[in-house]
């Protein structure tokens, strides 16, 4: 149980996460026969490396890991800190909220300062963001790019010193010693430059989704441009740097395509475009049909279906909804701008096939497209053929089919009688 355990945390930090997937599922296909290997950092562990997939069976986990412990001895320790950082991933910030405070008085004690810090920040944000934003988030990010600003200066008096080292002032022989302790501190200036970064990254996109949530857009934007110098080319700059230009509109959807293309490239030659979010790449194909780049959103978009279409083949996913939710996006753009026999033909087949990815979320977006389809024929305003007519009532019955036992949760029953999407 140790063994496996250790090597799946070596493999996730590493983030070599399918190796690390595979590991757990080893361990817990074990603990089916053997149940005392399900202990709770085999759960912890098993839930941390499922948490992308299924988030919500992750967080259900960490639950139960921590309402069976006493408040003081929960173990490990660090479900505390991870389940608190899944909620606010998940947008749950009530829940979050509530199981902060509850723990509060041995939050300090079990969660690291700069996660401590950043879920403090992060729930007092729902309730007073302007003054979250000023004084929690501001400081601690300031304080922090003091910090590396103080290690990035720290890193040049190091290369001048192993620079200096070589010039022909001392023998070859006594150089030696001084260049691999300039080496050492170095790379030493190096890591606590990375992990000042990482622990900065938090705090700086709260900040950025607090003037998110309040449609400044623009503002984000310029915000997170203050920052790059510090980010760099991550992902989660240029993710989050595409998404603020691309909801701006105008000339700013192809500001965002080299933003996209620097996050998409940093995964096509490892073939895991499955691991980008797929909103990420529905944004790169929108912005590319609205730039007049169409060749080019077709590429990505085969390119996605083939690595859904090997991924499934191949049993490294049970399933994926990437290929679905790209198309869906086309299929609402084209509509949108009034094509629909192209968009709609979209649409159907975002949905193919059915038992996989009809849902209440994509028939959400789905029947927008065609109640705009049913307005715009009942004001005389768009004429439809005889073929997508037979199309679509060929869509509904197949929808009709499958969406028998889909039960839509958000829609209030004037019966006693659930409301499906059929």
């Amino acid at each position: 149980c140790l063994y496996y355990n250790l090597k799946a945390s070596i493999l996730y930090a590493m983030k070599d996460v399918k190796a690390a997937k595979a590991t757990m599922k080893d361990l817990m296909d074990m603990g089916e026969e053997e149940e005392d290997l399900l202990d709770a950092v085999t759960m912890h562990n098993d839930a941390i490396v499922k948490f992308d997939n299924d988030p919500a069976a992750a967080i259900q986990k960490l639950q139960c890991i921590i309402t069976s412990q006493p408040l003081q001895e929960f173990y490990p320790s660090e479900a505390f800190g991870n389940i608190l950082i899944m909620l606010l991933n998940q947008g749950h910030e009530d829940l979050a909220s509530e199981t902060f405070e509850a723990y509060k008085h041995v939050a300090p004690e079990l969660l690291p300062h700069e996660t401590y810090s950043y879920v403090q920040a992060a729930v007092t944000s729902m309730t007073s963001p302007t003054e979250t934003l000023e004084r929690s988030v501001v400081e601690r990010a300031k304080r922090l790019k003091l910090e590396m600003k103080r290690l990035r200066s720290k890193k040049l008096p190091s290369t001048r010193a192993a620079t200096a080292s070589i010039r022909p002032t001392s023998s070859r022989l006594s150089s030696r010693p001084s260049t691999a302790v300039t080496q050492r501190d170095l790379a030493r200036a190096t890591k606590e430059f990375e992990i000042s970064v990482n622990e900065f990254v938090p705090l700086l996109m709260l900040q950025a989704k607090t003037l998110w949530d309040q449609g400044g857009y623009a503002k984000t934007e310029a915000f997170l441009q203050q920052h790059s110098e510090i980010l760099g080319d991550s992902d989660v700059f240029c993710e989050n740097m595409a998404h603020s230009l691309f909801l701006q509109q105008g000339d700013k959807f192809e500001e965002s395509i080299p933003y996209y293309e620097m996050l998409i490239n940093s995964h096509t030659e490892a073939s895991n475009l499955l691991e980008l979010p797929a909103m990420a790449l529905a944004n790169l194909c929108v912005a590319y049909i609205l730039t007049n780049q169409n060749e080019e959103a077709e590429a990505v978009m085969k390119a996605i279906a083939l690595e859904e279409d090997n991924a499934l083949a191949m049993g490294d996913v049970t399933e994926s909804y990437h290929n679905s939710i790209v198309n869906l996006a086309v299929g609402t753009l084209y509509c949108e701008r009034g094509n629909y026999d192209f968009g709609i033909s979209r649409i159907i087949k975002s949905l193919e096939p059915f038992d996989k990815n009809l849902s209440p979320d994509t028939w959400f977006y789905t029947k927008r497209c065609f109640l705009a389809l049913a307005s715009k024929i009942s004001k005389l305003m768009f004429m439809m053929n005889d073929a997508m007519l037979h199309e679509i009532i060929d869509f509904f019955d197949d929808v009709t089919a499958e969406g028998t036992n889909i039960v839509l949760d958000d829609i209030i029953s004037l019966t006693d009688q659930p409301i499906t999407i059929a």
